[in-house]
């Protein structure tokens, strides 16, 4: 009898359902568990949330059967269009893109984007998984952008290729590498030498350390950021800093405490400077990461989060998650321009990200804000 209990407790085998595009392979290798190893209610939930982390199912059931871990997940479509809109008072762009966020069943991104109108876009990209139980990333993406300049007024044509490389470290570090290399030539001759074009170079390292408990709603732990980026070729510039996040919870109330800290070092063209469109947008970290604004930039905010729901009311059958009710407060400084916010709003997680809808008013009046609720990547 006592051989028995002992045995049902322990995986004899283990079965995935619901998968008709993903793959099998690639779902056992990031569960996390194996034939042999002994079940518990904390092992089905490690499994559920390690899923979860994939990005790619709209919900994951995870049970025991005689033995038997079922492992059932439902899928969602991988390949959508989405739409491009730049509108603003100096220009009005359209475009269209298509998405591929599952290419050959493992989580892997392949992107197509044009644009007509004020900005011209032609651009392509393909990338491994990113989620950070993945031992290597790595990510390409180039094309070519049109546009007038609002500063200089004038047509400029701007060729790029990205590369980005992440590996992981021992310790819970991750390095991530990247490399930028941009042309920008234009009709006219006022850019910085003549009528030639101007070529750049950008270098990037950062380390990562993650220790979270949970990527979709953290509710202990910290994630870390330290990094430099290199300008080179018609001019030169270091870009250094660091970020910092952690979170601290008391039963369903999590705080959240940000801090980040950037300076920059060296002469930087004045079209990387571009001036800001609303302060508060800066203050929430929301500043275009393909742009460099401020010699010094110091953010700092609080955040507290009270856990309304852990199962979706009304559309739990549609898409997993949680929601979260949140207070904000946020202060920042971009050389010498200040800013601080504070309201409230809501934080909703899914199996897809999690997900930040503030209301606040502070410098620059009332303040609208909706976007991804992580703020180091």
């Amino acid at each position: 009898m006592f051989f028995l209990l002992i045995s049902s407790q322990i995986i004899d085998s283990i079965a995935v359902f619901g998968n008709r595009w993903t793959s099998t392979d690639y779902i056992l290798k990031y569960a996390g568990v194996k034939v042999g190893d002994t079940l518990t209610d904390s092992l089905l939930y490690t499994v559920k949330r390690r899923l979860w982390q994939l990005g790619l199912f709209r919900g994951v059931s995870v049970e025991d059967s005689n033995g038997v871990l079922k492992i059932e997940v439902k899928e969602t479509w991988y390949i959508y269009p989405f739409p491009y809109v730049n509108v603003s008072t100096t220009e009005f762009s359209l475009g269209l893109g298509v998405q591929h966020s599952n290419f050959r069943g493992k989580g892997e991104h392949l992107f197509f984007l044009a644009a007509a109108g004020s900005r011209k876009i032609l651009t392509a990209g393909w990338g491994t998984p990113t989620h950070r139980m993945v031992e290597n990333v790595l990510s390409v993406e180039g094309g070519k952008e049109s546009y007038r300049s609002f500063i200089y007024r004038m047509p400029i044509d701007r060729y790029f290729l990205k590369v980005r490389f992440r590996g992981r470290l021992k310790g819970g570090w991750q390095l991530r590498m990247g490399f930028l290399g941009s042309e920008v030539t234009s009709d006219s001759t006022h850019l910085l030498y003549g009528g030639d074009p101007d070529r750049f170079l950008s270098l990037e390292a950062h380390l990562y350390r993650d220790v979270r408990d949970w990527e979709s709603y953290p509710r202990r732990g910290y994630l870390w950021r330290v990094g430099m980026v290199s300008y080179t070729g018609d001019f030169a510039a270091w870009v250094y800093g660091t970020d910092w996040e952690g979170y601290r919870t008391f039963g369903r109330l999590t705080v959240v405490p940000f801090l980040s800290v950037w300076r920059v070092f060296g002469e930087l063209p004045v079209y990387l400077r571009l001036p800001f469109v609303g302060t508060s947008e800066v203050v929430r970290g929301s500043y275009p990461p393909n742009r460099l604004v401020g010699a010094e930039r110091d953010v700092a905010s609080l955040e507290v989060r009270y856990l309304l729901f852990e199962d979706l009311p009304f559309v739990s059958h549609l898409v997993e998650g949680g929601l979260a009710a949140v207070l904000f407060l946020d202060a920042g400084r971009l050389d010498t321009l200040r800013a601080a916010v504070g309201g409230t709003g809501g934080m909703l997680y899914t199996p897809f990200g999690s997900f930040t809808f503030l209301v606040g008013y502070g410098t620059g009046g009332l303040n609208l804000f909706a976007g991804s609720s992580q703020r180091i990547f």
